[in-house]
């Protein structure tokens, strides 16, 4: 399977964050809770903050998705995009190796959320911007894994860390109790 294009991982990281309402959002969730919403089939997203202090969030994975994290992203005007990643720095690590981080340039993506969604998305959706830096890995082994996220930017200050305990385990079949 090809890799997705930078802008189909902006759009379906950003579609997914803005996609569920403040109370049950994946980015504002501080402890995993929220892990599983609104998951695509063919990649795991993990979701940032943002940028509110340091977050732990436990997780379970399903076996043999590739896992998608950022370290730190916006969204806004191509301009918006230049300055924050003149700024934007971040490292990733899973189980303590590093990971190398993927710079996603200003890509024009389309950005749809409910009313009530923490990022202001339009419900009937919204041409913006995306840019950021992310890691991208190879489906996980089974087991338990803790990947560690940290980014900055500045123009306005942004600040993410976040410590992903993640499970990745085969899925309990349909129809099994």
């Amino acid at each position: 399977m090809q890799s997705p294009t930078s802008a189909e991982v902006q759009y379906g990281w950003w579609n997914r964050a803005a996609g569920s309402t403040a109370d049950r959002s994946p980015v504002l969730d501080r402890s995993g809770r929220w892990c599983a919403q609104r998951q695509h089939e063919n990649i795991w997203h993990l979701a940032g903050t943002t940028g509110g202090g340091a977050v732990e969030r436990t997780c379970t994975a399903p076996l043999g998705l590739p896992v998608l994290s950022p370290l730190v992203t916006r969204f806004g005007e191509a301009a918006d995009c230049e300055t924050f990643m003149d700024t934007a720095k971040g490292s990733a690590t899973l189980d303590g190796a590093p990971l190398a981080a993927e710079t996603l340039g200003a890509t024009r993506i389309q950005l749809f959320g409910p009313a009530d969604d923490p990022f202001g998305a339009e419900p009937t959706g919204e041409n913006t911007w995306s840019c950021g830096l992310r890691v991208r890995m190879d489906p996980p082994t089974p087991g338990s894994h803790e990947l560690t996220i940290r980014g900055e930017a500045g123009g306005p200050a942004i600040t993410v860390a976040v410590d992903h305990y993640l499970r990745v385990a085969a899925p309990v079949p349909t129809g099994t109790v």
